[in-house]
């Protein structure tokens, strides 16, 4: 005879009991899962809700369920992160099996040189995708200027992140580029690196349903922060949308106020884990301090020519005279 007591509470309370408890510490899930079957069978989903690739976090157990329960990763992953540059252990074949299955992601970050059109059919394939970062001269493999903003992975897209450098060309390219992103239907949030060959007047002027602009500044690259048109400066007419721009770094870490916090290596862990934290709902992402910064100008609490989003750069980096 068993001596181990059953349950104490209904299944529905208990249940609710563990994935607050999942909730409040993440790091917690593996052992909770060890609980009971039933525990593992709750929680296993929140485990892989939130998905990173990289040399900072993939899971051990991914290939296997890859190839095992690819209908597990349809309906449990919506956050994905994908940096596969420093993850050499997935084949590519794996990548796209891995991109393949997760047809219910809502947020896609893509870290890969290696990306490439083969990709664009699988991304089609996932209808709720709402967010997306990545270098699309290099999904597309093509200019910046000749990519199909037209193509049906933009169609739901409200939250787009250009990872694509100043590439040169003509104003000509920059201005179609504009025209281009003036008609995606839903899109309302964008973001670049320091600035391509784009007018931010321009683009602030063309699309009117934007509502807000960041330009994403490298936490290694601070020499310069003072010296660029943004800062303060008359250069953005708010007339036309200025008070929608907010420039600022990838997270507002404190780590990032000093020189060693700002190196490369250490900028890029940052990302990955303000990423995650973001899509566990544990911190705010750029887009939500954007989303503040820019409501605070519309209510005149910040001057509308104001442009860096962090208020500690500031006191740490003084303009040069």
């Amino acid at each position: 005879m068993s001596t181990i007591p059953g349950p104490i509470f209904p299944p529905e309370i208990e249940r609710r009991i563990f994935e607050f408890a999942a909730s409040t510490d993440f790091a917690r899930i593996p052992l909770l899962q060890l609980v009971a079957r039933r525990v593992n069978i709750w929680l296993k989903p929140l485990l892989y809700r939130v998905l990173c690739v990289s040399k900072h976090g993939t899971p051990s157990q991914l290939p296997s369920l890859i190839t095992s329960e690819a209908p597990f990763l349809a309906k449990s992953v919506h956050y994905r992160y994908l940096d596969t540059t420093t993850d050499l252990w997935l084949s590519p074949s794996q990548v796209e099996a891995l991109l393949a299955a997760c047809t219910g992601v809502t947020t896609l970050v893509l870290r890969n040189d290696e990306l490439s059109p083969t990709y664009l059919p699988l991304l089609a394939d996932m209808p709720h995708l709402r967010s997306l970062s990545a270098s699309l001269s290099t999904l597309f493999g093509v200019a910046l200027h000749r990519i199909d903003l037209g193509h049906e992975i933009f169609a739901n897209i409200t939250h787009l992140e250009f990872q694509d450098e100043k590439q040169h060309g003509s104003t000509r390219y920059g201005v179609n580029l504009v025209n281009a992103l003036s008609r995606l239907p839903a899109l309302t949030h964008l973001a670049v690196l320091k600035p391509m060959q784009i007018s931010m007047n321009e683009l602030l002027l063309r699309m009117e349903r934007l509502e807000v602009l960041v330009v994403l500044w490298p936490p290694n690259d601070t020499g310069r922060v003072f010296q660029i048109d943004f800062l303060d400066s008359g250069n953005l007419d708010p007339a036309v949308g200025g008070a929608r721009l907010a420039v600022g770094w990838y997270s507002d870490d404190e780590s990032l106020k000093t020189v060693e916090g700002r190196s490369h290596e250490r900028s890029q862990k940052l990302e990955v884990e303000n990423w995650k934290r973001a899509a566990r709902g544990e911190e705010e992402d750029y887009w939500m301090r954007a989303e503040k910064f820019v409501g605070a100008k519309r209510r005149g609490e910040i001057p509308a020519r104001r442009y860096w989003m962090d208020n500690w750069v500031y006191d740490v980096f003084e303009p040069e005279t």
